[in-house]
């Protein structure tokens, strides 16, 4: 955490960070931890605590930041045949983490890494379901860690995957909004402009 927080202000005292050099931070760490055998969900939550927490210090939106963590984590634990899945679960939760050790909008955190999840999951063939169902339990996790409401996070993070989704196709949107209706522990997610399910 501590490397990638250094990494993203440092560029950030040079020139404006951008979607690149997160992406390039974010893949940098899944590469080093493939190469030393350690867990990828682990260090994807650790990364991505550095990502938003970083991100509030240098020019980049929160939001923006952590949709180009959540792209690239996924990306990442693919280069090093990484548990696709926990990896997306560890990305928001540890977005969360970030956002509120940062005092940023934990929210806008968990919408937009699980928007960069799902456009992820897209770009690498990971079942978008899967990849959404997820994102949500992550949301739920970094919820009960930072004290923050879990229908909001769950929503938040509905919300980030159905906006991905619509980008990717209709097939998209129906497993998105089949996962937010069936909820994830307990917790059913409310997608804004959608009646409860």
């Amino acid at each position: 955490k501590g490397v990638v927080v250094g990494v993203l202000q440092g560029a950030g005292e040079i020139a404006a960070v951008t979607v690149g050099v997160v992406s390039d931070t974010v893949r940098a760490a899944f590469k080093g931890t493939g190469e030393m055998g350690k867990d990828a969900a682990a260090t994807a939550g650790a990364v991505a605590e550095g990502v938003i927490s970083a991100a509030k210090g240098t020019g980049m939106g929160v939001a923006e930041a952590a949709t180009a963590l959540g792209r690239s984590a996924l990306q990442g634990a693919k280069d090093v045949s990484g548990d696709v899945l926990a990896v997306a679960a560890s990305t928001v939760s540890g977005a969360a983490s970030g956002a509120a050790e940062a005092g940023a909008d934990v929210l806008a955190a968990i919408r937009g890494t699980a928007k960069g999840i799902i456009q992820g999951a897209g770009e690498i063939g990971t079942d978008i379901s899967d990849a959404a169902s997820a994102a949500m339990n992550g949301a739920l996790d970094g919820a009960k860690k930072v004290g923050t409401s879990a229908e909001d996070a769950v929503s938040a993070a509905a919300q980030g995957a159905l906006e991905a989704a619509e980008a990717i196709g209709e097939k998209a949107v129906h497993a998105v909004r089949d996962v937010a209706a069936s909820g994830v522990g307990g917790v059913k997610a409310v997608i804004k402009g959608e009646q409860d399910t």
